[in-house]
């Protein structure tokens, strides 16, 4: 089971394909943030999902230099 992150939760997209990440739900009440796209992109799984988020963040982070401002 796939849980969408909220959007007023900052996360970067995936590096590769664009993707926005999401939860994915394992067996004992373990959680996985996974691209949608493709789970071989990234995969993090920590104890705490906002540890994960900042993890993919690290992970993922957009050149400065290429961001969209405004």
């Amino acid at each position: 089971m796939y849980i969408s992150i909220q959007k007023n939760i900052y996360c970067e997209n995936c590096r590769i394909c664009g993707a926005r990440p999401v939860i994915e739900q394992l067996p004992k009440a373990k959680f996985k943030l996974v691209c949608p796209n493709d789970k071989d992109h990234f995969k993090l799984t920590s104890a705490f999902i906002d540890d994960s988020i900042k993890a993919w963040n690290k992970l993922n982070e957009t050149p400065v230099g290429l961001r969209n401002v405004g």
